[in-house]
């Protein structure tokens, strides 16, 4: 910092200080003060804020469903990922000062940042804090630019931040602020631009996300289309149908629709969506700049009044259906399925073969649970079963050596030659001879095991969850329905939409365990918005396939460098600074993420 530098903010701190000191009567001390910086000033010394570098009130009543906050989001993470080489943070707060979303660009300002307890939850209207970036454009209703000494908080002096309000494009009342922070020497004349820009850019969300379904143009758009083909109109809360659409909605199929429709790329004037379990398809309209879509609806009309239940139409909350599992397992007896962790393997397995079983619950034994020593004890446990008449599941076969795996062929290779003595089984009548499913993580099974597997049958593979949404809302309802009466839930569209557009890095385990915590801590017999995780509540939109990609390969390289980031990153060939931005956007950097490791 030049000598003049300093000499300029010694003199905005005595003058700040002087005006603490004696009161609002001090008039020519404060010449050449910004006159938007004295005004804040002198407000904050009428309402006794507080000056002293002590916390701000911590309010932490975040409502994620605040349509500021929801608007907010997309553009938060445009100027993040823009400013992904500038020490630059960005905020938003909402009407009553406190801050309500905050995005980093560098990690070591995270930590600047907190220190001056400039995080969400933190009380920094102007009142509480003075003169500061976000609560004095609010109080303003004008951008301002806050530099050093110029915040009326000891706090603060080390920052530089550019504010602009943020109004209801509806009444024009400040509903909230946004404003882009920097380390004094850091700090350029431009963010105040930025700020005016994102503002801006807040309130156009806005007004998009405020559009309701217009009925005049709603109608317009029925009248035009042919009347042989289902029309419905919906938003994100709001589905209008004729009559014969009507047979393919229903809270979840709403639910997946929706979540179909925010990925669609509008390069044509409509799209063209498969619609979920069902055999048609839509023509799909944009009508409110994105916010209301108008769809036609064709295709088969042989199931059309009958009941649309999602689960009743797919594999009711398994990742791997019954049928396929069955026709895997008719050469050689045994399925060989894999999948990342907490993919629903266990699970899809038993289900299976106890749905095929009369009732009969599995034996199920755990590679993991026993050192390649203890496998010959758990093979004979796996013979005695089959040659019982009772199948078997061994999971986690991935662990397995090549020496502990042969302790199991024996056992494969019975239920192999019982297989194949009975494959000329009359057609239509059951074959109830027992099976073996091993289970295991395809990418750390070794290469020798991998080809015993192989010779001995195909490897099925269920995918992670996110790519399966459609399954989401049966699978919810499956676990719900395990769950005592007395403590199941009925779960509304709102939520369920919240739960389809989650990526669930933890898969099907990761849903068992939210919605378990959600149960235990519910208030009522219907769940709300407002119970679910923050991420949960959070979450706005879900991955497209390039950003699929992306999330899978950050998380593969996380794996193999055992959470080293650095590492992590040169993996990649991408920066630090990269990788902690693109892991913040996807949910990878919260402290309660499920572990990535396989």
């Amino acid at each position: 910092m030049s000598e003049r530098d300093a000499r300029e903010l010694d003199r905005l701190r005595a003058a700040r200080d002087l005006l603490v000191e004696r009161g609002l009567l001090v008039q020519k001390e404060l010449a050449g003060i910004s006159p938007s910086i004295e005004r804040s000033w002198r407000r904050s010394v009428s309402v006794h804020a507080s000056n002293a570098p002590a916390p701000p009130r911590f309010i932490d009543s975040i409502d994620a469903r605040n349509p500021l906050v929801v608007a907010a989001g997309p553009v938060l993470d445009r100027w993040q990922d823009s400013l992904s080489d500038m020490r630059v943070a960005v905020f938003l707060s909402d009407r009553s000062g406190q801050i309500v979303a905050r995005r980093l660009t560098d990690r070591g300002d995270g930590r600047r940042l907190d220190r001056a307890f400039a995080t969400e939850g933190f009380d920094f209207s102007e009142s509480a804090l003075g003169t500061n970036g976000l609560g004095t454009p609010m109080e303003d209703r004008a951008p301002v630019f806050v530099r050093g000494p110029e915040h009326f908080n000891d706090s603060l002096e080390s920052l530089a931040c550019a504010g602009a309000p943020i109004l209801d494009p509806r009444t024009g009342r400040v509903v909230g602020s946004i404003a882009f922070a920097a380390t004094l020497k850091a700090s350029n004349p431009l963010m105040l631009a930025m700020a005016r820009e994102a503002a801006q850019q807040v309130e156009a969300r806005l007004v998009e996300m405020n559009a309701p379904i217009d009925l005049a143009a709603t109608a317009a758009f029925l009248r035009s289309r042919s009347s042989k083909d289902p029309v419905l109109v919906l938003s994100a809360e709001t589905v209008i149908a004729d009559v014969r659409a009507l047979a393919v909605m229903s809270p979840d199929t709403h639910a997946l629709l929706w979540d179909k429709l925010q990925k669609l790329e509008w390069k044509e004037p409509s799209n063209v969506v498969e619609l979920p379990a069902s055999s048609k398809t839509a023509d799909v309209h944009r009508l409110g700049g994105g916010s209301v879509f108008a769809l036609e609806l064709h295709g088969r009309d042989d199931d059309e009044h009958a009941p649309q239940d999602v689960a009743a139409r797919q594999p009711v909350g398994r990742a791997a259906d019954a049928a396929e599992l069955e026709a895997a397992s008719r050469v050689s007896g045994i399925v060989a399925l894999a999948g990342p962790p907490g993919a629903g393997k266990h699970y899809s397995a038993r289900d299976w073969l106890i749905s095929r079983a009369d009732g009969e619950e599995p034996l199920t034994l755990d590679a993991a649970a026993a050192p390649t020593a203890g496998m010959a004890g758990m093979a004979e446990l796996a013979t005695q079963a089959v040659q019982a008449g009772r199948s078997v599941v061994v999971r986690h076969i991935d662990v397995l050596d090549l020496p502990g795996f042969r302790t199991l062929e024996p056992t494969l290779r019975l239920v192999a030659d019982a297989a194949r003595r009975g494959s000329g089984t009359r057609e239509g009548t059951p074959d109830t001879r027992p099976r073996i499913v091993l289970t295991f993580d395809d990418e750390s099974l070794g290469e020798q095991v991998r080809s015993r597997i192989v010779a001995l049958a195909p490897i099925s593979t269920i995918p992670a969850l996110r790519r399966m949404r459609d399954i989401i809302p049966g699978l919810v309802r499956t676990i719900i329905d395990e769950w005592p009466e007395d403590d199941r839930v009925a779960v509304p569209p709102a939520v369920m939409q919240a739960l389809v557009g989650w990526d669930w890095p933890g898969n099907v385990s990761e849903l068992r365990t939210t919605l378990e915590l959600l149960i235990a801590q519910r208030g009522g017999r219907v769940l709300r918005v407002d119970d679910l995780p923050e991420h949960l509540r959070r979450q706005t939109r879900s991955l497209s396939t390039i950003e699929a990609l992306e999330y899978d390969a950050i998380v593969d390289a996380l794996r193999r460098a055992g959470g080293n980031r650095s590492a992590a990153a040169a993996a990649l060939g991408i920066g630090r600074t990269t990788l902690y931005r693109k892991m913040h956007a996807y949910g990878l950097d919260r402290e309660d993420k499920p572990s990535v490791a396989r």
